[in-house]
C-alpha cells in the first residue's frame, strides 16, 4: 500500500511535469520536485498512517518532477555530441552519492531515531531547493528567448554551424 501511494503520486507528477516545465522552466521544476519531496519526507515523521501516504503521495509527486526536469534539462543544454558523456556523468555524480546515503542510513538508522534522521533528510532537501530557487531566472520560458528568457542553448553557434567543443576556431586539440 505505502509504494503504491507513492507510484500514484508518481503517475500524477509525471503527467503534469511537462506542462510545468513548458510554464516554469527546468530549473524551477526541479526546485519544485526537491522541496516535494522534502515536504513529502517530513511528514513520514509523524505517527499518522493517512498523513504518511499523503507524505508519499507529495513524494512521488516531487521524485517525477525532480527526475524529468533534471533529464530535460540535460537534454536542452548539452551540445549533441557530448549528451552521452554528460549523461553518463550526471548519472554518476547522481547514484554513487545515493548509493553511500543509503549504507550511511542503515548503519545510523540502528543508532540513531529514524524520525530525526528523516527530519535531516527533509532539511537537506529543502536546501537544495532553496539554493536552485534563484536560478529560475535561468530556465527558458515560454516566451522563446534565448537562455534565461525563454528558449535552451543548443550548442550550435547558427544554422549550418557546427559546435566545436567550446575551444575557439580550432576545436579540441587544435584540430579543425
Amino acid at each position: 500500500m505505502l509504494t503504491s501511494a507513492q507510484g500514484l503520486g508518481a503517475i500524477a507528477g509525471g503527467l503534469r511535469v511537462a506542462r510545468l516545465i513548458a510554464r516554469v522552466g527546468e530549473l524551477t521544476a526541479i526546485a519544485i520536485g526537491l522541496a516535494a519531496v522534502g515536504l513529502g519526507n517530513g511528514l513520514y515523521a509523524l505517527p499518522s498512517l493517512p498523513v504518511i501516504l499523503i507524505g508519499l503521495v507529495i513524494t512521488g509527486v516531487g521524485q517525477a518532477t525532480t527526475v524529468v526536469g533534471f533529464t530535460t534539462v540535460i537534454q536542452r543544454r548539452t551540445p549533441g555530441p557530448l549528451i552521452g558523456r554528460v549523461s553518463t556523468a550526471a548519472e554518476t555524480l547522481v547514484t554513487g552519492p545515493q548509493t553511500v546515503s543509503i549504507a550511511a542510513g542503515a548503519a545510523l538508522v540502528s543508532v540513531v531515531d529514524y524520525r530525526l534522521l528523516l527530519m535531516i533528510v527533509t532539511a537537506g532537501m529543502l536546501t537544495a531547493a532553496a539554493y536552485l530557487w534563484p536560478a529560475r531566472r535561468l530556465s527558458p520560458g515560454p516566451s522563446g528567448g534565448p537562455p534565461g528568457r525563454g528558449r535552451p542553448s543548443t550548442g550550435v553557434t547558427s544554422p549550418g554551424r557546427r559546435w566545436r567543443g567550446g575551444r575557439g576556431r580550432r576545436g579540441i586539440a587544435g584540430t579543425r
